[in-house]
Order: C-alpha cells, then structure tokens, then sequence
C-alpha cells in the first residue's frame, strides 16, 4: 500500500492506493480528508502532489506499459517471419496461443492481430500470451546474437513493467 498526500483546490487528502491480488490491473483509491495541522506536522508524511499530477503518472505508466506489449508483439512477428520465412498463421498455429479461424474461406488470426496495434489492443490486454508468444520465437527460431538480445530486452522490459505495476 503507498500512501500521497494530495492538494486539492479545497483542501489537502491522503491517498491510499493499493493493488487487488490479481491480474487485472485493478487498484483500490482510498481517500481520506485531513486537516492541514496533522497533514504538514507529521515528519513521516508521504510527498505531496497534485491531484493531476498523480493521475497524469498513472496513465503515462499505462501507457508505457501498453507501448513496450505492442513493440514486443510486432517485433517477434516480424522476427518469426523473416527467420522463418513462414506467416503469422503458422505462428499462431505452431506456438498453440492463438486461436486460428476460418472467416469467409480464410483463416485469420483476428486475436493476435490486435496486439499489433496500440490503437486495437483490448483494455486489458492478456500479457501471459504476448510473453508465450516472444518466448516461442526465441526458442523456435535460429536468431543471429543481436536479434535475439533485442528480442530477449523487450521482453525483460515488459516483465520489468509488470512488476512495478504489481508493486503499486
């Protein structure tokens, strides 16, 4: 739990913000009024912010986060195609992570698809299937050191950003 004391056009509040035990991403946002004596008297108080800075921070953080998913996703693709000269169908069908489907004779990979997109990606996007997916390339496919590295990053970058957003 981490707590911030906020200043508000009114008056100044504690935040309280902690994590719920799961994957969704989801937080709980406690605020509590104080009055200014006990808020600036305490030695131990957390820093003060504004109430838009905080929620400017949030979404920068989400954001980022959302950005580096996508990078990892398309560069694993684009990894997995030029290696292997084979589509993203084939990935879709070898790795066993994404649904394969048959629309109007063809077949598609409408899920995988909207992770190559920051503007397609769901709200809560399912990370577990991007990691799977960057890890299957890198153990299917014979990458020089430089793509495997830049590959490899990327996803440590990722998982670097899940565990700050578990930590919140």
């Amino acid at each position: 739990m981490a707590e911030l004391a906020l200043r508000l056009p009114t008056a100044t509040v504690w935040a309280r913000l902690s994590a719920l035990p799961s994957d969704a991403g989801i937080a709980v946002l406690q605020l509590v009024a104080r009055d200014a004596a006990t808020a600036g008297g305490d030695a131990a108080s957390p820093p003060t912010l504004d109430a838009a800075e905080l929620v400017d921070a949030a979404v920068a953080e989400t954001d980022g986060f959302r950005r580096e998913l996508v990078e990892l996703m398309v560069y694993a693709v684009e990894l997995w195609e030029r290696v292997s000269g084979r589509t993203r169908i084939d990935l879709a069908e070898k790795s066993r992570v994404w649904r394969v489907t048959i629309d109007e004779g063809r077949l598609r990979v409408r899920a995988m698809e909207r992770y190559l997109s920051l503007a397609r990606l769901p709200r809560q996007p399912r990370w577990r299937e991007v990691l799977r997916t960057a890890y299957f390339v890198l153990s299917e496919c014979r990458l020089d050191a430089a793509d495997r590295d830049a590959l490899r990053t990327r996803a440590e970058t990722v998982q670097a950003s899940l565990r700050r957003r578990a930590l919140v």
